[in-house]
């Protein structure tokens, strides 16, 4: 009766270790889906700023052209 309770709890920890090695691999999958979404929306982020400055002095060429004809 207890080796055959052995055995039973030896099989249930080697699928709860194989279980675990499979969820730790998804963590890492996970985890580097993360990295790489980071990274893409800095770069998104860097990209929209640099059109925001050209747009910024575009504007002012605008305004600066506009009140020097006005003048």
């Amino acid at each position: 009766m207890a080796g055959e309770e052995l055995v039973s709890c030896k099989e249930m920890l080697a699928k709860a270790e194989t279980e675990k090695g499979s969820l730790e691999v998804k963590l890492k999958h996970a985890r580097n889906q993360v990295d790489v979404e980071i990274r893409r929306r800095q770069k998104a982020e860097a990209v929209y700023e640099k059109f925001e400055r050209q747009l910024q002095l575009i504007r002012d060429m605008l305004i600066s052209e506009n009140n020097g004809n006005s003048l």
